[in-house]
């Protein structure tokens, strides 16, 4: 429910109990209803007038409750915005159409094609009708770049089927259970790269995705799950989902006492899973860009990257060593160390990657406060006060955070900040 509040907050959620046949009395009703009350009563979950709770119990077996959830879902559907639209019997069409083709996606060339056969000629047209399905979500299309733009996807199974081929827990559904035939494609040092290191190269996923690569690269790269690996001189990619969880204490990188500390602090008491990985997807391709930066150390849980030669930053999910216990909740810390580098430069970067997280993939739903550390005073301040006060070497005269586009490819966003 927290992910939904944060993926959806406007949607109405309505919350189902089965078994009600096998509720011994009214008491165990109420009981369920207290704990989800407790924690979660300030979400947007659809009450049960009937019992006057924040679920519907039912019973499968003698079908008691059914009527009264059924009429609360029709009643809550059309009570919805997106059902009041006025939609173009021809683009209705063209959505049945679509929607019914067995393979899951449809090339925009195609698409363009049936829709003139029914005398929607004009590419504004196409892409405003586009435009609606996706943002209500009965199609996904997405235009960062060419290749997205090029694909329609009307089955979002056919996107899970193929991007499971790769993101997958290698222990559960390893090659003993699901075969591609990697092995006999030349590729077997490949699939282990991928499940020890996280480290995807060209070919593999090639092979995965045939003619569909692109579309899938970018869509990967779009949604962060992956970025560009510029180390080593091969074409790969890193995919901090499948990376190894560091057992490791949290302390500074390289374990210098003299770093700069900077907190992320989310207020809600959690951070919604994917959001620490894709920022190790963004601070991977931006260390990437420096041709002199040393070959970045990474877990699921932390990070050790440079940009540059003298620029080395750590991140991590937790609490870095020094920092207060006064820290409540979930967190993202990290430090910088080196020399020779604007601090205030390379920390803004970091915060409007998580900024571009959070309008790109989170609805601008994730709260948190950024603490910045006072080496001099050995505490953290907000990054209100670090500003009013200029406290250094966070802050020089005229240095001022500038917000930054978000919803483009992650090269034109990288280019940007």
């Amino acid at each position: 429910l927290h992910s939904i509040s944060i993926h959806a907050s406007s949607a109405p959620v309505i919350l189902v109990g089965t078994f009600l046949d096998e509720v011994d009395s009214g008491n165990d009703i109420k009981l369920v209803n207290s704990l989800l009350v407790e924690n979660f009563g300030s979400s947007s979950v659809v009450l049960n007038e009937t019992y006057n709770t924040m679920f519907f119990p039912i019973s499968n077996k003698l079908g008691d409750g059914v009527k009264e959830l059924l009429s609360t879902v029709y009643s809550v559907a059309q009570s919805q915005e997106f059902t009041k639209f006025a939609v173009s019997l021809k683009w209705l069409r063209i959505l049945d159409k679509i929607l019914s083709l067995e393979d899951g996606w449809i090339k925009l060339n195609d698409l363009k094609g049936y829709a003139a056969r029914l005398g929607i000629l004009a590419e504004t047209e196409v892409v405003e009708m586009l435009s609606l399905f996706h943002h209500l979500g009965v199609i996904i299309h997405l235009d960062s770049t060419d290749s997205l733009r090029r694909i329609i996807v009307t089955k979002p199974q056919w996107v899970i089927d193929s991007l499971s081929k790769v993101i997958r827990d290698h222990r559960i559904h390893g090659s003993h259970e699901i075969d591609f035939g990697e092995e006999k494609a030349g590729l077997a040092e490949d699939v282990r790269k991928l499940f020890s290191q996280g480290l995807a190269s060209r070919d593999l996923l090639d092979f995965y995705w045939g003619e569909n690569s692109d579309f899938f690269v970018d869509l990967m790269r779009h949604t962060l799950l992956m970025s560009d690996w510029r180390f080593g001189g091969s074409e790969n990619y890193i995919i901090p989902s499948l990376l190894s969880v560091s057992s490791m204490s949290v302390s500074s990188p390289d374990g210098a006492k003299s770093g700069f500390g900077f907190v992320f602090d989310f207020a809600e008491g959690y951070i919604p899973h994917g959001v620490f990985e894709r920022l190790i997807s963004l601070v991977v391709a931006y260390s990437g860009r420096f041709s002199d930066s040393d070959t970045p150390v990474l877990h699921r849980n932390e990070a050790k990257v440079a940009f540059g030669p003298s620029c080395k930053c750590f991140i991590a999910k937790g609490m870095r060593k020094g920092v207060q216990s006064s820290f409540v909740g979930s967190r993202i810390v990290g430090s910088f160390v080196g020399s020779g580098y604007s601090l205030f430069s390379e920390f803004s970067k970091i915060q409007t990657m998580l900024e571009k997280i959070n309008k790109d993939s989170m609805n601008n739903n994730l709260k948190y406060e950024i603490r910045l550390e006072n080496t001099v005073a050995k505490e953290y301040v907000s990054l209100d006060e670090a500003r009013k006060i200029k406290l250094e070497p966070w802050f020089k005269e005229d240095e001022r955070y500038q917000n930054s586009p978000t919803d483009i490819s992650i090269n034109t966003f990288l280019d940007q900040i």
